[in-house]
């Protein structure tokens, strides 16, 4: 069985939830996918030329790109919200969302894929059996400080008191190792003064050397 297949490393076991994912493997070829992060107007032109070639390959009319802001967001991409989206942005094949999770749900009229920009940050997707869609949260350092995965199955258990998430099957990309990842005193004194909470439960995962948190 093929997991890589141009250069997309490919879930197949979410394939039988009715859900594909699709994580580029190779830095190389596929890069930054969001033009939030774009350093100039040809890098921009060359990402809409990598989402075309990504809706070709999973046969997707509409794109949504969840821009990861620091603070924790979450949108519910329901029946309503997709018409809205649809009438504000008709035009344009890739609707940029300014959040870090998206409760989304299936549209038999329809194919839409959800990208995400995360760097090197782990992006859960999760399924649940009765559930007609899947949750998709990207977590880096910031969104796990603050807090955000639990923000959104809160959400999620408000929206669908009915659904059992310990039903849920969690997947998991790639995603850098705490050797390889640090941020700088002043960030770690900015979420540390905002959430003290959170402090004490992080500090046996945070190790300091050469002026940095890893």
């Amino acid at each position: 069985m093929k997991l890589v297949v141009d250069s997309l490393l490919t879930y197949p076991q979410l394939a039988k939830c009715g859900i594909e994912v699709y994580v580029t493997y190779d830095n190389q070829i596929w890069g930054n996918l969001s033009t939030v992060f774009a350093k100039d107007d040809e890098e921009k032109l060359n990402i809409k030329e990598k989402e075309d070639k990504l809706r070709q390959i999973t046969k997707a009319q509409k794109t949504f790109v969840l821009t990861t802001p620091p603070e924790p967001a979450v949108m519910v991409l329901d029946s309503a919200t997709f018409k809205q989206l649809l009438y504000k942005s008709e035009s344009l094949r890739s609707i940029y969302l300014r959040v870090n999770a998206i409760i989304a749900h299936k549209f038999d009229s329809l194919r839409y894929e959800i990208v995400i920009a995360p760097s090197d940050c782990a992006v859960f997707v999760v399924v649940l059996p009765e559930f007609a869609g899947v949750i998709v949260i990207h977590l880096g350092f910031s969104q796990v400080y603050t807090g955000l995965h639990n923000l959104v199955f809160n959400l999620f258990k408000t929206l669908y008191p009915t659904l059992d998430l310990s039903t849920a099957k969690v997947f998991i990309t790639p995603y850098i190792c705490k050797d390889h990842y640090y941020i700088n005193q002043e960030k770690h004194q900015h979420f540390f003064g905002d959430f003290p909470v959170q402090q004490k439960r992080f500090a046996n995962y945070v190790t300091f050397k050469n002026d940095k948190y890893y």
